[in-house]
């Protein structure tokens, strides 16, 4: 596990100077990467020879086999989690009013107090008579 401690040790080294902004990120990023794939690579090969060593071993080699391929091709399923559904109603129920006493509360001059205490001003508005040519000439200057 030599190498997965190395991945990791060098995503920690990427994270951190990203979050420093510094010039190295580029190349912590490429070592993690390159480690990473390395890591893969002997995650799957040490998967690969421990199926062939079960199959060698197996007094039936076939049946061996075919446990393997449907260990692999069968979808996972989730086991049962015990939830209390009044512990998860509650939580929802209160989520969003937890949520907004998160908020911090304005203070001073806010913008929906401006807007209340400005004046509304009503602009002028006034219906034009406009003839069949004057439309004709709007619409023909409209791109698709």
């Amino acid at each position: 596990m030599n190498l997965k401690n190395t991945m990791l040790g060098y995503y920690d080294v990427y994270k951190n100077l990203s979050r420093n902004g510094s010039n190295g990120c580029n190349a912590a990023y490429r070592l993690y990467g390159h480690f990473k794939r390395l890591y893969r690579s002997e995650l799957e090969k040490a998967k690969r020879e421990a199926c062939e060593e079960f199959i060698e071993n197996s007094s039936n080699k076939c049946k061996a086999a075919w446990n393997i391929i449907s260990q692999k091709h069968t979808p996972f399923r989730s086991s049962h989690i015990k939830i209390d559904p009044e512990h998860l109603n509650s939580y929802f129920l209160h989520c969003a009013q937890d949520l907004k006493n998160q908020i911090p509360k304005p203070t001073g001059n806010t913008h929906i107090n401006s807007l209340t205490d400005a004046e509304s001003v009503i602009p002028a508005f006034n219906w034009t008579t406009v003839t069949p040519h004057q439309v004709l000439k709007v619409v023909s200057h409209l791109s698709n």
